[in-house]
């Protein structure tokens, strides 16, 4: 969002820069530009302390990031908490940009950008609306014996229904990611039509050797996976959890065509493809 602001140069350190997508501030992070000042137990208040910076944005999902934050104001670092990822609709995060435009005072600027994507996300959400035919949605991968699926009022089920298609857990009332047991996801995943975001998959052979009963599912039959990582770096970092959080538009766009072909006949997959 502070690149989209265009202040990436403001940036002087990051958690994980190895999961940095943007061009520019790899360049930076190759250059010694940009620090990776750690993050939970591993945070390096020494190189935070040393940057000099005016404000540290930080989020937590964990009880540490207290003590993280407590640390920081007795080394008088000025410490700023966000809550983008607790947003359950995209546009609800792509609005987090009028947050963080107020430390550049470029509110103005900021409030011109929203108001596009929310006109594009809401007429490209009215199209996708006209459609009856909605194809049932499986989502996620198996992590250690647990299937964590998206709750039915979560932002990945907002996208989907937005977006035409039928969510498998739209009857789940949770907006966190739930663990279940691979038989339950199963008995429900083989009525699947499409199936997105399979976490580190590459390929229809990387999901087989998740779990052979895989081969059985319509959607693996009929080449119907698609995953959002089509625009990652070699050092991992993937752009639909950059670029795509203030541009839900485009990912909403991306969807569609997965789910409706025919739909949006002139648009190109920007952060999904098909898996082969």
């Amino acid at each position: 969002m502070i690149a989209q602001l265009g202040e990436g140069l403001s940036i002087k350190g990051v958690s994980g820069t190895g999961f940095i997508y943007n061009e520019n501030l790899r360049q930076r992070i190759d250059g010694g530009e940009i620090l990776d000042v750690g993050y939970d137990q591993g945070l390096s208040y020494e190189s935070i302390v040393g940057l000099e910076p005016d404000v540290l944005f930080m989020y937590g999902v964990e009880g540490s990031v207290m003590a993280s934050s407590q640390k920081l104001a007795e080394l008088k670092v000025p410490v700023v908490f966000c809550g983008d990822y607790l947003e359950a609709h995209p546009l609800g995060k792509a609005e987090w940009i009028r947050f963080f435009s107020l430390f550049y005072e470029k509110d103005v600027e900021a409030g011109h950008f929203y108001k596009k994507i929310d006109s594009l996300y809401t007429a490209n959400q009215a199209l996708a609306g006209t459609v009856d035919n909605k194809p049932l949605v499986l989502t996620g991968l198996p992590w250690k014996d647990s299937w964590y699926i998206a709750g039915g009022d979560s932002f990945a089920a907002r996208l989907i229904e937005d977006a035409g298609g039928q969510y498998l857990w739209a009857d789940h009332p949770s907006s966190q990611a739930v663990p279940m047991d691979l038989e339950s996801v199963y008995s429900r995943a083989v009525n699947a039509n499409i199936w997105i975001n399979p976490g580190a998959a590459s390929s229809l052979q990387d999901l087989r050797g998740f779990d052979q009963r895989f081969e059985e599912l319509e959607v693996l039959q009929h080449v119907r996976v698609f995953n959002n990582n089509a625009r990652v770096n070699p050092s991992g970092g993937n752009d639909y959890w950059e670029s795509g959080a203030v541009r839900p538009d485009l990912v909403l766009k991306d969807l569609i065509t997965v789910f409706h072909p025919d739909l949006l006949t002139d648009h190109r997959f920007i952060y999904y493809r098909q898996l082969k």
